[in-house]
């Protein structure tokens, strides 16, 4: 990473030409790369959030209690934070496309099987299935954003990335609370079978290969699987140029899997920026988990909602993200933009990568976000504590997620660019540290809540978030370790 911290990584390929020929592909075919990739990220929210409103109607299906059906919430979120782990760095040698159609297989079927389930034991099984070929398109898609777009225009990017992906998560509730009301809830599995394989099939045909380090910028020929049908649509045959050999790509990293890369997102968090960003991250991530975890039984224990209600209720949450997420991409542009020095003879400043503080251009702002997130949590917990009308807490879920998401993209972000050989290894880190943050905290939030209140619970949290911010000031101002 180009950082004036040492132990930060600096970029091993080489692309002397980044700066003027970073990809092949047009902004119009970067939009629609961006928009894949958005959709295949889609599923990990979408898949754990339309669950959400049916919670009780598959208790009494299964004849279990509703806290033992929320444990598989938990199992859900075990699953999304370590099944990255394999398929990232997978990605980072066997390539994006690959990846993506092998975990979409295994995703179709895993939502066949809880469609058709008859037992706990097999919706416990299918849902940790379900997550671990879900989960890692948030990491595979993020790592394809960093393939086509440079660091100039990529916190926009992410940014559309992230809201485009987090649109579904914010239909997914009332999706599923209507459908448990009305046909049941294992239409909504029928859906998701549906609506997965819809993608499948877009993914088959025309879902390019993006990985550098076998297209280059795009331009290099993508051999057996990683060739997709629709490939002439995106390069042309005369600008086409020959694929990539294993001499080529020495020096950078290898096309050859070995078992020992499932452990590079743990090995990265050796790295003090990539341990203090992802925990600082996955803080926050994980107590706006533990609030819409909590606001579904709120909401129908305290408010008296029904299924559908509960759902239409996490609209607030989705529209948050959404954009928390946007105004995010377009800040972290305009900070890097500024973070590069100016010449020395006071023209405006040159576009030069190597000039760029990522630290601070990346994470310079996290704690505005923190803050929103913050006075939210603050309010929410003592709304449902004092029930104050239903309005209150749904508006200020809004601004939970919007201050999460906008601190989400700042640190992934930061996180792609440090790390451009191994983009979706990094971001697995990201994802791993949150997901089993936030499965310990959805786990602890309802006894917390039952031992403290919901006020005291939630002012708990909110000093939590106020102190993690020390973190930022910390990575932002230490000194090289050289």
């Amino acid at each position: 990473m180009e950082s004036t911290h040492s132990d930060t990584p600096r970029q091993s390929l080489d692309d002397t030409k980044v700066k003027y020929d970073y990809t092949i592909f047009s902004k119009s075919k970067v939009a629609i790369i961006v928009a894949l990739a958005s959709w295949s990220a889609s599923f990990s929210g979408i898949s754990s959030n339309i669950y959400f409103p049916s919670i009780a109607a598959i208790s009494r299906d299964l004849e279990v209690t509703p806290e033992l059906v929320n444990l598989t919430v938990t199992l859900y979120l075990i699953f999304q934070g370590l099944s990255p782990s394999v398929w990232a760095p997978l990605s980072d040698t066997k390539g994006r496309r690959t990846v993506i159609l092998i975990t979409f297989v295994i995703y179709f079927g895993a939502n066949v099987g809880l469609a058709l389930t008859r037992s706990f034991a097999q919706l416990a099984v299918l849902r940790a299935v379900q997550s671990s070929a879900s989960a890692s398109s948030v990491a595979i898609g993020a790592a394809i954003v960093g393939d086509v777009v440079d660091r100039r225009d990529r916190g926009g990017y992410m940014g559309f990335f992230n809201a485009a992906s987090l649109l579904a998560t914010a239909v997914g509730p009332v999706i599923g609370g209507a459908m448990a009301e009305t046909l049941g809830w294992r239409s909504i599995f029928w859906f998701l079978v549906a609506f997965g394989g819809a993608f499948l099939l877009c993914a088959v045909v025309i879902l390019p290969e993006t990985m550098r380090n076998i297209v280059g910028n795009g331009s290099n020929a993508p051999k057996g699987l990683a060739r997709a049908p629709a490939h002439r649509l995106w390069v042309p045959k005369e600008l086409e140029q020959p694929a990539l050999d294993d001499v080529s790509l020495r020096g950078t990293s290898s096309t050859q899997f070995s078992f020992t890369h499932i452990f590079k997102p743990i090995l990265l968090l050796r790295n003090t920026s990539v341990l203090v960003s992802a925990t600082y991250a996955s803080l926050h991530y994980a107590i706006w988990q533990m609030s819409i975890t909590a606001a579904a039984t709120f909401f129908a224990d305290r408010y008296g909602l029904d299924e559908l209600q509960v759902g239409l209720t996490y609209l607030s949450n989705g529209g948050g993200c959404i954009i928390g997420t946007l105004l995010a991409g377009r800040l972290l542009d305009w900070t890097y933009r500024r973070a590069q020095r100016p010449t020395k003879s006071g023209a405006a400043p040159s576009i030069d990568d190597d000039k760029v503080n990522l630290v601070s251009a990346r994470l310079g702002t996290a704690w505005t976000f923190s803050l929103i997130e913050s006075a939210a949590v603050l309010i929410f917990g003592w709304s449902i504590d004092r029930q104050l009308p239903l309005a209150v807490p749904v508006v200020f879920v809004f601004f939970i997620s919007s201050g999460t998401i906008a601190s989400m993209t700042a640190v992934q972000t930061f996180l792609v660019d440090s790390f451009p050989t191994q983009s979706a290894s990094a971001s697995a880190t990201l994802n791993l540290v949150r997901c089993l943050m936030a499965a310990a905290g959805t786990s602890a939030i309802l006894p917390m809540v039952n031992g403290m209140t919901a006020g005291w619970a939630f002012t708990f949290l909110t000093l939590l978030m106020l102190f993690s911010n020390l973190a930022v000031v910390f990575l932002i101002h230490r000194k090289p370790t050289t």
